[in-house]
């Protein structure tokens, strides 16, 4: 079998793949330092540092962690309430463009989020209801649900509506999406 490469064709392709130091050539200081920035290590992401005392295994920085008292919402031990069901949906747009298969509709490209949570023989004035851009509660004195949003959210625009005949509360709530894309996505 024929060898695919000839010994001057190696031995050049090992001349350039060589770091400047030893080539041999003449190269100016501040060359030489543009090679090394511009090089294949180049390419490779450098590793944060590690701050003095913070543990390197860290997922989150202790900024990025709220404070338990920001967090009313969350499961307490005491609490004796039961944990009220739900069904969570992704509301998408539909245009004539998903019927005829030019665009599909998915999750990725919802525009709301929608909460279906049940409350078994509850009136409407006994549930309490308090939406952020992260999170979702609805209580009652018998049932809680407090639950953390899948994506961020425009809590300030969310609605929500009371079917007594079901006795579910109908939570809907518009994604954030980051300006940087244009808002929904197509």
């Amino acid at each position: 079998m024929a060898s695919m490469f000839k010994d001057q064709e190696i031995n050049a392709l090992a001349a350039m793949l060589r770091p400047p130091e030893e080539t041999g050539s003449e190269l100016r200081p501040a060359q030489s330092q543009v090679v090394a920035r511009i090089g294949p290590g180049a390419l490779l992401e450098k590793e944060d540092e590690v701050e003095e005392g913070k543990d390197p295994q860290a997922i989150w920085k202790d900024e990025e962690i709220p404070m338990e008292h920001e967090l009313p919402f969350l499961h307490d031990a005491s609490d004796t309430r039961g944990r009220a069901t739900f069904e969570m949906l992704f509301k998408n747009q539909l245009s004539t463009n998903n019927l005829f298969g030019q665009s599909k509709a998915s999750s990725t490209k919802a525009h709301a989020l929608l909460y279906k949570i049940n409350f078994p023989k509850h009136q409407r004035s006994e549930i309490r209801l308090q939406v952020t851009a992260t999170t979702l509660c609805a209580e009652s004195t018998r049932l809680k649900l407090a639950l953390y949003l899948p994506q961020p959210v425009e809590s300030d625009r969310g609605k929500a509506t009371w079917d007594d005949s079901l006795q579910v509360l109908s939570v809907s709530i518009p994604i954030a999406r980051d300006p940087i894309y244009g808002g929904l996505l197509d």
